[in-house]
Parts: structure tokens; sequence; C-alpha cells
């Protein structure tokens, strides 16, 4: 936090919980309020979407397993890179073509009906789906959206032919 002449205090960019510690010559003030700085609103820019695998085997059985999964990790950040922790948004990937996101369970993505899955919000901030592979092989690009807004990086899940 800055100080200010006038006896107030301006944010910096970092979020986070300031303690205000106030003087009077040599004497400190015994209360000490704290201030919190909170994240502003996230930024396609600055927000990020990452795939635990990025290749995946195609599945002819349909059954999850290690080899046809990949974790979808989005976190939303804003303009100074702060990660936004409290779950105020709603995370949707998709459409996918060759697979789905795992749904239907405590802590499991949302199927919208339309191809997308909205993303289950993680208690440090982030938001999860586990990519599941379909039967055929091909590239899936993950597109991950807050709102409407569509977050830059988008990886590729390879989808490749499962064993015969």
């Amino acid at each position: 936090m800055l100080f200010r002449s006038t006896g107030t205090y301006v944010a910096g960019t970092d979020a986070g919980v300031e303690t205000v510690v106030a003087k009077f010559g040599a004497v400190t003030i015994t209360q000490q309020p704290t201030v919190t700085v909170t994240a502003g609103a996230p930024t396609a820019a600055n927000s990020s979407v990452t795939v635990s695998h990025a290749t995946v085997s195609a599945d002819a059985t349909s059954s999850t397993t290690p080899d046809n999964t990949s974790l979808i990790t989005v976190t939303l950040k804003d303009q100074f890179d702060n990660p936004l922790l409290a779950g105020s948004q709603v995370v949707t990937v998709g459409p996918f073509s060759l697979g789905s996101v795992k749904v239907g369970g405590a802590g499991e993505a949302v199927d919208n009906g339309d191809g997308t899955f909205t993303l289950h919000h993680e208690t440090d901030g982030t938001y999860t789906g586990t990519y599941v592979a379909g039967t055929e092989a091909g590239g899936e690009t993950v597109v991950a959206k807050f709102g409407a807004v569509t977050i830059t990086q988008q990886p590729t899940v390879t989808v490749t032919a499962g064993a015969p």
C-alpha cells in the first residue's frame, strides 16, 4: 500500500491482506486494522488453460483409464496476474468432437447439453474437469470461456488410436 500525506492509502496491484500500522512519534497505536485487497476481473490474456496429458489413447470401451484421460485446469487471473480464488465465475470448456468431460459425481463437471461442460471450482481457485477420449483418433482444442470471454491459451489434446 502507498501512503499519501493526506492520511489515505492507495492499494497496489497485488492481492492480499495488509495491516495498517499507525505511529504517533515513537508510539505505535495498538489498533491495527487489516485491509483486504482482492483480485480484479479476470482477463483472457492472463488466465491459463493446461492439460495434464497432451496425448491420450482412444478407448473402444468408453471406460475411464489413466491412458485415455487428461485433467483440464483453468486458472483465472486479473490484469495484474493475481489469481481469482473465489469461485464467482462460470467456466466452460468445449465443444468436443472426439471425447467429453467426466460428469455426474461430486467434484466433477456438469454437462451443459450442447457439447460444452461447466468445470468444477476447486478450493485453490482453479477450475478442473477430466477429459475422457472417445473411440476415434484426432486432435481436440481445449477452448475455455468465462462468461462470453474466451481464454487466449488453447492447448490441444491429441487422441491416438487405441490398441486393437
